[in-house]
């Protein structure tokens, strides 16, 4: 069963994906309108195992089912900003320039909803 059809609210799911993927960080946010993606950290040695992937697709799982749009607030290492381009955009994110300037310039968005 995936979490997030047993997750009551976002931070109950943070919290499991973090137990389940052994993520060193994941914050996650619940607004009126949209979930906030702030932060995913997947340990050096689990990276390219499908674990990104796998909690983002829980992620939008959860969003799916509360109607609401993902707003996802990169912050890439350095030299990573084009893979983590590439990943988010297969994953149906696309990269939105906004003149909210209180928003990181790498902000991507996903609205499947």
């Amino acid at each position: 069963m995936k979490l997030s059809m047993i997750c009551e609210n976002i931070k109950e799911l943070q919290s499991q994906l973090i137990k389940q993927y052994g993520l060193e960080q994941l914050w996650l946010n619940e607004k009126p309108d949209y979930i906030e993606v702030n932060y995913i950290k997947v340990p050096k040695d689990k990276r390219k195992s499908g674990i990104g992937t796998a909690v983002i697709k829980e992620i939008q799982k959860y969003a799916q089912d509360s109607g609401k749009k993902i707003i996802l607030l990169a912050n890439p290492e350095k030299r990573k900003k084009s893979s983590l381009n590439r990943f988010y955009n297969n994953l149906g994110f696309k990269r939105k320039r906004s003149t909210d300037y209180s928003l990181p310039s790498h902000t991507h968005t996903w609205d499947n909803i």
